[in-house]
């Protein structure tokens, strides 16, 4: 689907392996919280693995929240090898009781190009705080920028106001996933780049949110690992196209204690892990 030369996984087997590993490698952080999107419940491409079963045995002690963003029958294309059925999600595991979660639906395509793309969402899950207020977790998987200039700016208009209102009612409010924007580049930032991958308008959000990657020296954002490479090819060091498309957005009442793009050099996926350590004011 991004130009390479498969839309499977290589084997049933090596989709156990490479979720397995990935389950594995977040469980040796002992987060508090885990954001996993793009895991397959049901689909050709994962082989119909139950890939969320894999990290619910992975991350055994968590409570966890799962919200739907794919459910396609079946997809003829590419014709040489369909992308047939799909059903997946995102996934959050957290070491505290998740009270409540909402699954909010962003604005897509209604073109034709919405059969090629996800029913984009994001969940909001809420964790009670000791002083009476709610920790509330925004999981997203945005629409890339080449989609549409509308549709990209309404779902991010979206997500603000709901951010907003959160903030407004005494919560702290966390929001994390693929962002599907390079969030190392300035808007004015005109080096090369893949049409999809543009910067993120930070002037959209609220004046109480900001990007944790925004608050690194710019030497460190340069030297950070890009947490995503472009899948039209395997992976060659200096060669493939790489981004950082994930990350966090926090509210100005959260402190960034150190931010990370954690290396395996895509060993699981197309995207790397993002590591946050944080602490409520």
């Amino acid at each position: 689907m991004d130009g390479g030369k498969f839309s499977w996984a290589k084997s049933k087997d090596s989709v156990l392996k490479t979720v397995q590993g990935a389950g594995e490698l977040v469980a040796s952080y002992d987060p508090d919280f885990a954001l996993i999107e793009e895991v397959d419940l049901n689909s050709t491409r994962s082989y119909h693995v139950n890939e969320y079963t894999i990290l619910k045995e992975c991350l055994a002690d968590y409570d966890t929240v799962f919200a739907q963003n794919y459910d396609s029958a079946f997809l003829f294309y590419p014709f040489t090898q369909p992308h047939g059925k799909s059903r997946s999600g995102l996934a959050l595991f957290s070491r505290y009781p998740v009270t409540d979660s909402l699954r909010r639906r962003f604005p897509v395509s209604t073109s034709f190009s919405k059969f090629f793309d996800l029913d984009r969402c994001y969940s909001i899950s809420r964790v009670p705080v000791d002083n009476g207020k709610e920790f509330v977790i925004f999981e997203l998987h945005m629409s890339a920028y080449g989609n549409s200039d509308a549709i990209r700016e309404g779902q991010i208009r979206m997500l603000a106001e709901d951010m907003q209102k959160e903030y407004e009612a005494g919560n702290y409010v966390l929001c994390g996933g693929d962002f599907n924007h390079d969030l190392k580049a300035a808007e004015d930032d005109s080096a090369d780049k893949e049409s999809w991958a543009y910067p993120f308008p930070r002037e959209e959000l609220q004046e109480h949110f900001a990007f944790c990657i925004d608050q690194l020296t710019a030497q460190e954002k340069n030297d950070l690992w890009d947490s995503a490479r472009n899948a039209d090819m395997e992976y060659v060091p200096g060669v493939t196209y790489t981004v950082t498309l994930d990350g966090f957005i926090i509210s100005d009442n959260i402190e960034c204690v150190s931010y990370e793009d954690i290396n395996t050099g895509y060993s699981y996926s197309d995207h790397d892990p993002v590591y946050l350590k944080f602490r409520l004011k």
